[in-house]
Formats: C-alpha cells, structure tokens, sequence
C-alpha cells in the first residue's frame, strides 16, 4: 500500500477525533481541551503535508532531463575537444 494513502487515512481520522470534544463534552478543563485541540490538529496537518511529499511522481516528472551539468563541465569539455583536435592536427 503507498504510504500517502495511509497518511492521509491517519490524518482524517486525527482531525475527526479533534471534533471530539466539541461534540461530547467531558469534564476535562479548558486547557486540556486546548492541549488536546491543538495536538491532534497540528498531527492531523502534519500527516497531510508528509503523505503529500511521498506521493508517486508522476510521468510527466519522471521523464524531465536531470540538469546535472554545470556550465563549468560544459566549458571543461569544449576545452579539452579544442585541444585534442589541435594536436591531431598538428601530427599530421
């Protein structure tokens, strides 16, 4: 199973349970409300944004040219090709 799927499940079911206390409510103190609000929201956001970073890319992204050569290396290359052919050249 991918892994943003469960993720995502994680995260609904966290901000499902933050409605909780608004809906039954408990003897629990404000700030135990608040702790308790806070936590599973903060979990529930953070479970969005990791299931969204751990998504499949797509086919679109998988076939873009990686820009892995610099401008130096391509600079290195023309130079080191002007200077093989100068000396052939010049052995002939």
């Amino acid at each position: 199973m991918r892994l943003d799927y469960t993720l995502y499940i994680l995260a609904t079911i966290l901000l499902v349970i933050t409605i909780v206390p608004f809906v039954a409510p408990t003897s629990m103190e404000m700030t135990e409300t608040s702790i308790w609000v806070v936590s599973t929201v903060s979990l529930g956001l953070l479970s969005i944004g990791l299931g969204y970073s751990q998504r499949p890319r797509t086919e679109a992204q998988a076939c873009q040219p990686s820009k892995t050569a610099p401008q130096e290396t391509i600079e290195t290359e023309t130079q080191t090709a002007m200077t093989r052919e100068e000396s052939e050249e010049k052995k002939t």
